[in-house]
């Protein structure tokens, strides 16, 4: 599954009649929704004051997207995904907080085609997922632009 950009690479901005639709805070940066993709974005720390872009940590096309679900708790999600990341053909990484699970802090994990991506708390999780899906069937209706 291709990604934009690289670890440590800044973010190419947005492209054109990109929009961002939906921004939530993860254990390990920003999960951002547009009209054409979906974007983990690294944190921007004392550099973002500034003004400079966030680095783009994974991402994948709105009409690429194969499998996506939440699963609350830290048990099973490596496994759901690792699951996910088989049927779509993609790799499985993890992108998170490792020590979530040892607080005792009930995470839920936005599973993306085989992409764990840990939020603090379900609720939020899910109404990320409902944002993608609906995001996910506005594209295909409109025909997938291009971009």
């Amino acid at each position: 599954m291709p990604l934009f950009g690289h670890h440590n690479q800044p973010a190419a901005g947005m492209r054109q009649n990109e929009q961002v639709l939906g921004q939530w805070k993860t254990h390990h940066g920003e999960l951002q929704l547009t009209n054409q993709r979906c974007l983990l974005l690294k944190s921007g720390g004392m550099a973002s004051l500034g003004g400079a872009p966030h680095e783009i940590l994974w991402g994948v096309e709105l009409d690429a997207i194969q499998d996506a679900q939440v699963v609350t708790g830290n048990q099973g999600a490596g496994q759901v995904a690792g699951q996910a990341a088989g049927n779509t053909l993609s790799e499985y990484i993890p992108i998170g907080n490792p020590l979530g699970g040892m607080m005792g802090q009930q995470t839920a994990h936005l599973i993306i085609n085989g992409q764990s991506i840990a939020f603090h708390d379900s609720n939020t999780a899910n109404t990320a997922l409902a944002q993608i899906q609906s995001a996910k069937q506005t594209r295909a209706a409109q025909g997938g632009p291009p971009h």
